[in-house]
């Protein structure tokens, strides 16, 4: 590993690949196979092409003017577009990242954004490359937001984190930041996601009910027609019933 102007180069093989990744702004400086680049080379010796390979955090393209609103409050980032007014792609670009692991075919880096002017949130940051002999490149980038960012970013498309902020945050205040960010991926997909963020005390399960159920009555109903009439009797009596259930939910 050597140290130049885009920080040091860390460099991980696995079959015909190859890749080498720069700790400055965690970017991908080189892939190759069979040594021929697939991707533009960055040389670690070098100051890069603009953000060739780089993680874009906490944020990717233009802030028009370098300003945004949030909770009623005006937030003014650097403006480094100058030709277009603009604060363009990120905070950490061009600092140097801590490498956390590395191996011969694997890399991760880490960094940690502290509030400032323009951004007053502490945000933790993680860049992962591995190489596969068979499948190539894989990458993955990673930040703990809070629940108040998730909420702020549309993080959770399934909308329950807006829905319950204020338990999260609650939950979040005593776990500490990123909890709930863990396991965005389990929201929506289950009963279950309750207790993976380690809380019992929000209950959706109406609202998961509801979902079945119609889920059923559509299923039901577009055999109607093709089953046999000893079937579509059966049929017919569960849909009743769903038809009764959802009625009286929607009383309440």
């Amino acid at each position: 590993m050597s140290r130049s102007i885009s920080g040091s180069a860390i460099t991980i093989t696995a079959g015909h690949y190859a890749a080498t990744v720069l700790t400055v702004g965690a970017a991908l400086g080189s892939f190759t196979c069979n040594r021929r680049d697939l991707v533009l080379p960055s040389p670690v010796d070098t100051l890069s092409h603009a953000f060739l390979g780089k993680a874009l955090v906490p944020w990717p393209n233009r802030v028009a003017g370098g300003s945004y609103s949030w909770n009623g409050r005006m937030h003014c980032l650097p403006v480094n577009d100058l030709p277009n007014d603009a604060a363009l792609h990120g905070l950490l670009c061009w600092q140097e990242w801590q490498v956390a692991h590395a191996s011969a075919d694997a890399v991760t880096l880490t960094s940690f954004i502290a509030p400032r002017p323009g951004y007053e949130w502490p945000l933790e940051c993680t860049a992962s490359y591995h190489l596969d002999p068979d499948e190539g490149l894989g990458m993955e980038n990673a930040f703990m937001p809070s629940v108040d960012e998730i909420v702020a970013y549309g993080l959770d498309p399934t909308g329950l984190v807006g829905q319950y902020q204020n338990e999260l945050r609650e939950l979040e205040q005593v776990h500490g930041k990123g909890l709930v960010a863990k396991q965005l991926t389990s929201f929506g997909h289950g009963y279950d996601w309750q207790y993976r963020v380690n809380t019992r005390t929000i209950d959706d399960s109406k609202t998961y009910f509801y979902a079945y159920a119609l889920r059923v009555k559509n299923l039901l109903n577009s055999r109607l027609a093709s089953a046999d009439s000893d079937t579509k009797a059966h049929y017919q009596t569960m849909l009743y019933a769903l038809d009764e259930a959802l009625n009286a939910l929607n009383k309440k």
